[in-house]
């Protein structure tokens, strides 16, 4: 069962991602299979997309970030946005120029810096809502 649905942004505003909680693997595991066919099975998992309306407008929601209550711990929430954020990263056009900045191991790098905002602020915003709707037991 769906237990919680809110939209977890990228940079304070503008591009989303959609955070889907469910009460179990199981049911997290069934509505993925059920939105895109996939054949298999995990704890959690971030999935990209564009939406495009029917007079041909890009969405703001960029994707979808699947998680259940038994695994909403740090570690895989961080792990599940860092894959959000290359994704966004790659969508806007960042993942070039921070190639090109790793390899000059430049001190100032800020396409990192924004990679890292952007993937703190998601995080940030998920674990806060999350304690908003007292998901998070003690």
């Amino acid at each position: 069962m769906l237990i919680a649905k809110f939209n977890v942004f990228v940079e304070k505003k503008g591009v989303y991602y959609v955070a889907r909680i469910y009460d179990t693997v199981e049911a997290m595991n069934a509505a993925i299979k059920k939105a895109m066919f996939a054949d298999d099975d995990c704890i959690a998992r971030c999935t990209s997309y564009d939406k495009i309306s029917p007079d041909g407008k890009y969405s703001q929601e960029i994707g979808t970030v699947w998680f259940n209550q038994q695994n909403i711990g740090v570690g895989t929430v961080s792990h599940e946005f860092l894959h959000a954020t290359f994704h966004w990263a790659e969508k806007v056009g960042l993942m070039d120029g921070l190639v090109s900045e790793l390899k000059e191991m430049t001190v100032d790098n800020s396409i990192e810096e924004r990679l890292c905002y952007a993937h703190g602020w998601m995080v940030k915003d998920f674990v806060s809502k999350c304690y908003n709707r007292k998901l998070y037991k003690n």
